[in-house]
């Protein structure tokens, strides 16, 4: 292991597998309970540490993750899997941050697009994708050639995007409408005015192939079919999305966007959405039964390195 890809790939789409560090976790433990001697492990330990904050090829929040670990095996495992990792430049097509690992569980930041995780996911599992939504789960794009005077969802939206999407899928709208209000009347959801609006933070699932959509309404339109948003309506959202995913998520991967920072008029820059997302997660962390993965675009990776560099989550 010299820092250069120069192991099989095979192996190196073994390593990129998501059971993996659980099966690398199962051989170590069986390997310390017959061949090692516990004193020798916590003096195996001691050293790795001192190793790993020595290491010029791991950057902080790599080292974070395993000083973070309470149990022996598991950072000797997860060093172990890293090692692998970084010394044969293995690593995910999209730049992966750990904020937040226990066993199985945690919370990732990537950057890239959050539809390569939907409509290009090729993986037999699921992929649970969140979209932003307004609590009436409006599916009109209003196009510029309708010139509507109060336009619904902008195709500038994450949601707006989704639908344009969706539609491209051969999907109409009327039939996502009826998929959404037979979601939510199976779970005894109603509106709760008779503009057909739902209590902020309701989730409605779509699913198409080996994706399933989290619709997550975080914003309601006024009079003028402007969505307003304000900080405690998504942070209330992302704890009812935690419940949900808690309930329901089974453990497949879930990517979710920075929110309240668009056209929800929320009034959240990247940071403070991150900041809001990250302290949520860490408060609810044993909701968590899975992997939760943050998806924001390329050009505001510096400014959220920089918080995860300065601030502790």
């Amino acid at each position: 292991m010299n820092n250069k890809r120069n192991i099989p790939k095979k192996i190196c789409n073994i390593l990129l597998r998501d059971d993996f560090d659980k099966k690398t976790k199962d051989i170590f433990t069986s390997f310390v309970k017959d061949e090692l001697d516990q004193n020798l492990l916590v003096d195996s330990i001691n050293e790795l540490k001192t190793e790993i904050s020595q290491a010029e090829n791991l950057n902080e929040n790599q080292k974070k993750a395993i000083y973070n670990l309470e149990d022996n095996i598991e950072i000797l495992s997860t060093s172990f899997t890293l090692a692998l990792k970084v010394d044969n430049k293995i690593e995910r097509k999209n730049f992966t941050e750990i904020i937040w690992k226990n066993g199985a569980n945690s919370i990732d930041l990537v950057f890239g697009d959050i539809f390569k995780f939907a409509f290009d996911n090729r993986k037999r599992e699921k992929n649970i994708i969140v979209i932003p939504v307004n609590t009436s789960f409006a599916s009109h794009i209003t196009a510029k050639v309708e010139k509507e005077k109060f336009p619904l969802v902008s195709e500038k939206t994450i949601h707006g995007m989704w639908l344009s999407r969706m539609y491209k899928c051969n999907y109409e709208e009327e039939e996502i409408n009826n998929s959404i209000k037979s979601y939510l009347e199976r779970y005894n959801i109603s509106p709760i005015d008779n503009y057909n609006n739902y209590p902020i933070g309701t989730i409605s699932e779509i699913y198409h192939k080996n994706m399933i959509f989290y619709l997550l309404a975080i914003s309601k339109f006024n009079e003028n079919n402007n969505a307003k948003s304000y900080k405690h309506d998504i942070r209330n959202s992302l704890k009812n999305l935690l419940k949900h995913y808690d309930k329901f998520g089974q453990g497949y991967h879930l990517y979710l966007p920075l929110i309240g920072t668009g056209l929800s008029r929320a009034n959240l820059s990247n940071k403070d959405s991150f900041k809001l997302i990250c302290s949520e997660m860490m408060k609810n962390k044993k909701k968590i039964h899975g992997n939760i993965i943050i998806v924001a675009l390329p050009d505001v990776k510096d400014e959220l390195m920089e918080i995860l560099s300065k601030e502790k989550l």
